[in-house]
């Protein structure tokens, strides 16, 4: 079984290994924004915040899409199809980090 996830993100099996080698301890992408913790709400705004402020390449030259846009299908995001899209996220997160910290 592989790390990395088709759709975006790693596998269970690819925290695990990150977990064993790195000692961190990673959890899976909030899907869900509206049925999520708190925690996992923070934890969604944090992500959007930190991965949309300068978005790389969101095409491989055989036209298929990089890691970093099926990331956004790995937090509950469509893949973004050009930087506007990468955009609205970090304009969403903005917005919901101001409902989040009060």
């Amino acid at each position: 079984m592989g790390y990395k996830d088709p759709r975006g993100g790693l596998t269970a099996a690819g925290r695990a290994h990150y977990k064993e080698t790195e000692g961190a301890n990673l959890k899976p992408g909030v899907k869900n924004y509206g049925g999520a913790s708190e925690e996992d709400k923070k934890r969604w705004v944090k992500w959007a915040l930190r991965f949309t402020k300068t978005p790389p390449p969101l095409v491989k030259p055989s036209g298929d899409p990089t890691r970093y846009a099926l990331m956004f299908q790995a937090w509950g995001k469509p893949i973004p199809k050009n930087t506007s899209d990468v955009a609205a996220v970090h304009r969403e997160a903005l917005r919901r980090r101001s409902q989040l910290w009060k």
